[in-house]
């Protein structure tokens, strides 16, 4: 009886395991990079946009500030026909007063001026500014401001030797001394320019 042969074992080929493995593990580390990316990117879009709309409420505020220096100057009587103004840009909201701003950001704002309660026949007057910024894009940001308008108090006053009926005043000197109607115009007047800016008005004699 004849004995079995052992025949030993062939090894198994491992190259297709460890060319498997690298695939693998290439496919992870790219998907890895390109999250980075992505996530990367993202966060620089985001960031631009932020700046961007820093830059357009910045416009916007500017745009309120040359509206309240527009009524300071020029006053509301060109607003009366706001919002539909043909002549005055202040008071048109279809085509309103377009700045540019120079610079990098390429800011730029577009304001005009809403009477809500005119003056003067209401006081205080209320008037709606609107404006919105741009910086460098499409979108802009809007802000409104509502601005009070009224009179400032003013005390008027009147120093003379002599009054007369007609509301003429005068006071008449000569070089060498001011007669007593003169010297005392010219307490009062010291008096009352002290009282209001703290600076001496003397009467003045004529040459």
């Amino acid at each position: 009886m004849k004995k079995p042969r052992l025949r030993p074992l062939r090894s198994r080929d491992e190259n297709g395991v460890a060319l498997l493995t690298v695939i693998m593990m290439l496919a992870l580390v790219s998907a890895l990079t390109l999250t980075i990316a992505v996530v990367a990117t993202n966060n620089l879009v985001s960031a631009r946009l932020s700046q961007q709309a820093g830059a357009a409420v910045n416009a916007s505020d500017a745009g309120i500030s040359q509206a309240v220096t527009y009524m300071r100057q020029k006053g509301t009587r060109g607003l009366s026909c706001s919002p539909t103004c043909a002549s005055n840009p202040w008071g048109n909201s279809t085509t309103p007063t377009t700045v540019t701003v120079n610079g990098r950001a390429g800011q730029s704002y577009k304001v005009w001026i809403e009477p809500i309660a005119p003056y003067p026949a209401n006081k205080p007057g209320i008037y709606r500014i609107h404006s919105t910024g741009y910086a460098g894009g499409a979108a802009g940001r809007t802000v409104t401001v509502d601005a009070s308008i009224s009179t400032l108090p003013f005390v008027f006053g009147i120093v003379a030797g002599s009054v007369s009926g007609g509301g003429n005043a005068g006071c008449t000197t000569s070089r060498s001394s001011p007669p007593a109607a003169c010297r005392s115009a010219t307490r009062s007047s010291s008096r009352a320019s002290t009282r209001r800016s703290g600076s001496r008005r003397p009467c003045t004699a004529p040459t």
